[in-house]
């Protein structure tokens, strides 16, 4: 290690800061680098894949059968007075079910956001 590197070192260590915050610097460049435990980003990782799943599938449940089912109310209103089918309520069914796929996304996505604000806050330097 050069003497260049080990004044660098001293100097993030021995800034005389307390918590789990160093702020690195090499050559003129700064960076605010904070502790995270390696069990956070695996739990942060997975709940924003179940977070992408969750929306995904949700917005084509709802999508799909939204358009379905307004589709078939075009056609029997084309033919005929107004008839209840099985095809509506099926698109009805799967339009809650895409509904409710799409609220819990929502869900798990402003829990990961609210680990990641705590996250940060735990980290703050007074």
């Amino acid at each position: 290690m050069s003497n260049d590197e080990q004044a660098n070192e001293r100097s993030t260590i021995d800034s005389g800061q307390t918590g789990a915050q160093i702020n690195q610097t090499y050559i003129k460049r700064t960076q605010k680098c904070i502790a995270v435990n390696k069990s956070d980003l695996e739990e942060n990782l997975t709940f924003g894949a179940l977070e992408s799943c969750l929306k995904g599938f949700g917005l084509f449940f709802l999508s799909g059968a939204l358009w379905l089912g307004i589709e078939e109310v075009f056609e029997i209103l084309a033919i005929e007075d107004w008839i209840f089918t099985p095809t509506i309520l099926f698109c009805a069914l799967a339009a809650i079910f895409g509904a409710v796929l799409l609220g819990c996304g929502v869900v798990v996505g402003s829990l990961r956001k609210k680990k990641i604000t705590a996250i940060f806050n735990e980290t703050e330097v007074d």
